[in-house]
């Protein structure tokens, strides 16, 4: 979020926030809230820079919550999948042309295998394979060089392993 809008955050009074929000909730018997970067990115993309956008959020979502299905079928098809398609293309942009000259060649080579890996075998294994070359990434450029072996060996082992397995249970019904 922080890249999206050009602006530092305060990540101590936003956790603070969430985990006094849950506590709230979790009181209640409630669904336990969390950050969504692409509701946020809708909403400053929109225009919403102040705290007007979470109250008008949580309205629709009480009226969503009392009103039920029954308000979603006024709301046309077509503009829901649009919006779901701006917010996704424009994500892709972002991180696909406008991120290629401000991060390096490694890191937007993560970036294009994190969405190859996620687009051919599925979401899950896009997070893990990436997870594991950052992970990668990381120790080969802070480590000596035996530890370094050492490790890429023990984690490609171990990252192949799991591949298999997500992938096996991927195709069983």
């Amino acid at each position: 979020m922080a890249l999206a809008t050009q602006k530092t955050l305060d990540l101590n009074r936003e956790l603070k926030a969430s985990g006094l929000a849950n506590l709230v909730v979790g009181l209640s018997s409630g669904i336990v809230c969390f950050h969504t970067l692409s509701d946020s990115m809708l909403a400053h993309k929109m225009g919403g820079r102040t705290r007007l956008m979470g109250v008008i959020s949580a309205v629709v979502c009480l009226a969503a919550l009392g009103l039920g299905p029954t308000l979603l079928s006024y709301f046309p098809k077509a503009v829901l999948g649009g919006l779901l398609l701006y917010l996704g293309i424009s994500m892709l942009v972002e991180w696909l042309v406008e991120a290629r000259s401000r991060l390096s060649r490694l890191d937007y080579g993560i970036v294009v295998l994190i969405l190859g890996i996620t687009a051919s075998v599925g979401f899950l294994c896009g997070i893990l394979v990436g997870w594991i070359a950052v992970v990668l990434l990381y120790v080969t450029t802070r480590s000596r060089p035996v530890a370094r072996f050492t490790f890429i060996v023990l984690v490609s082992l171990g990252s192949f392993i799991t591949l298999m397995v997500l992938s096996h249970l991927m195709r069983t019904p």
